[in-house]
């Protein structure tokens, strides 16, 4: 199964993630945020953080959790490598972010995850995750 798919859209990185359920279309989320902001490359992580975040619905929910990551990219100066979803309800998500501290990779800027049109859905026994990124 195809992991995500860039759309065309002027001016921001929109895409669809894709996954078996949700937690792997929000993992896939995360590649397209990686494989835009980072050289692609295959290096092992070193270190791990937890993240979690709360939100009123799912959707919120995802966009902040996607929010949070962008900002620990920038703040820590990590280059991220994998992301697992440990555990994922309507209001909350808690994930593990493999990640090593180098920033060399970076190739372009994420600034923010657009909350007005990210929403996750099940079509055709898959989910997709649909997003758009400021850069």
């Amino acid at each position: 199964m195809q992991k995500y798919r860039f759309l065309d859209h002027i001016g921001e990185v929109e895409f669809n993630a894709y996954g078996k359920d949700e937690k792997e279309a929000i993992e896939n989320a995360f590649c397209a945020i990686r494989d835009t902001m980072f050289k692609k490359t295959r290096i092992k992580p070193n270190k791990k953080i937890v993240i979690k975040q709360n939100g009123y619905d799912k959707n919120d929910t995802i966009w902040k959790f996607l929010e949070k990551i962008i900002e620990i990219i920038y703040t820590k100066r990590i280059f991220p490598i994998k992301l697992k979803i440990r555990e994922l309800r309507d209001n909350y998500i808690e994930g593990l972010l493999f990640y090593v501290e180098d920033v060399s990779y970076q190739i372009d800027e994420i600034k923010a995850i657009s909350p007005s049109n990210l929403f996750i859905k099940k079509k055709n026994n898959r989910y997709i995750l649909h997003v758009i990124a400021d850069v």
